[in-house]
């Protein structure tokens, strides 16, 4: 008996064949195109997530320095005692004064505290026997490990100095550029930080072109000449950056906004300055833009589409202000009300002394 023939297990022609190949193909680089394109955007957002986050770490520790800007701390952080902070005085007279007058007296300096300078005003002792005295000289023009100043009191040996007053000159505006067209610049000094460990100048500074690196510089004041600086870039490739407070016109800075207030200027008396000029434009608001850009493969459905696409982020920051630069105007500001009430210089003169201090001399030798 014959095998019988079943007509339903044939097997698929070639046309169904290359029908069914061709659909496949289809919905296989639909799929591949949907995972590119997801993939794509994953990166980006990634990438953008970490431009933004570059950004405001950058742009905070910014906000946080200009704030800084003009401080000086009287006391550092010593030790601590049964679990208790014990602060310490920056500076002791060793050998005391025995007797009033210009005298030159050693000084003691704590450690990690930043030397003394001349026209530096000190708080020496306290009670009945506190005054304000100022440094005239340091060495080598006296004794090494002295100071020479006019004491009013006589003082024991191992009596604390403590560094007096603000920086009204923190926003350093004669160093800083405010131009958008590239190599803008921010310079302040101060104890930046709040470290108790010394003074610092700090200059953030545009690229010199766009696009290019926003840095970070830093000088120690604690020497003279200024310690060798430190410099980093903060973010790589800036295509857009510039700063902003009152007195930046619109031929500096045709991004800045218009009407701001021209900025306060304190004026030093004579004898209480140790730099070149004793008046300052007292900056006490700054404003900044940064935009970063970041560049991002696009894979195509053929490696000959492959391209780019570029991510650019911006933040700004309108209003910063330093609080001890302000607080530095108010003294200021104090001091010539109260001058003109008095209608008196001495008193004018007396107000201002050991609150605002002059520039540190190492401070000109920065080389910005």
């Amino acid at each position: 008996m014959g095998k019988l023939k079943n007509r339903n297990a044939r097997g698929f022609t070639i046309l169904e064949l290359m029908v069914g190949m061709a659909v496949f193909l289809i919905i296989s680089g639909a799929v591949l195109i949907s995972m590119s394109r997801m993939q794509t955007n994953y990166r980006t957002a990634e990438i953008n997530t970490q431009m933004q986050q570059q950004l405001r770490e950058t742009m905070e520790l910014m906000a946080q320095e200009i704030g800084q800007a003009g401080l000086q701390a009287s006391t550092v952080e010593g030790g601590a005692t049964g679990g208790d902070a014990t602060f310490v005085a920056p500076y002791k007279l060793t050998n005391g004064n025995t007797a009033t007058g210009l005298q030159t007296v050693a000084l003691t300096t704590a450690t990690g505290v930043f030397a003394p300078y001349v026209g530096q005003w000190l708080q020496v002792d306290g009670g009945a026997n506190q005054e304000a005295v100022q440094i005239t000289e340091i060495p080598p023009t006296v004794a090494a490990g002295s100071i020479q100043a006019n004491f009013g009191i006589l003082h024991a040996a191992y009596t604390p100095a403590y560094p007096m007053g603000i920086f009204p000159h923190g926003i350093l505006s004669d160093q800083s550029n405010p131009s958008a067209t590239g190599g803008g610049k921010l310079a302040m000094f101060g104890e930046i930080n709040g470290s108790g460990n010394g003074l610092w100048a700090v200059e953030y500074a545009c690229p010199a072109t766009f696009p290019g690196p926003l840095t970070r510089t830093v000088w120690n004041l604690s020497t003279n000449p200024p310690a060798a600086a430190s410099k980093y870039n903060l973010i790589d490739n800036v295509t857009a950056c510039y700063f902003c407070w009152p007195g930046v016109t619109s031929a500096q800075n045709a991004n800045c906004p218009t009407g701001l207030a021209t900025p306060d200027t304190v004026t030093l008396p004579s004898d209480a300055c140790a730099s070149d000029t004793c008046t300052y434009s007292m900056i006490t608001q700054v404003g900044f833009t940064i935009t970063a850009l970041e560049t991002v493969i696009v894979s195509g459905s053929s490696q000959s589409s492959t391209s780019t696409q570029n991510i650019t982020v911006t933040k700004s920051y309108s209003n910063v202000q330093p609080r001890n630069v302000i607080t530095a105007d108010k003294i200021y500001q104090a001091a010539v009300t109260s001058a003109t009430n008095a209608n008196n210089g001495t008193t004018y003169l007396t107000y201002l002394n050991g609150e605002l201090q002059p520039d540190p001399a190492s401070l000109a030798n920065v080389p910005w």
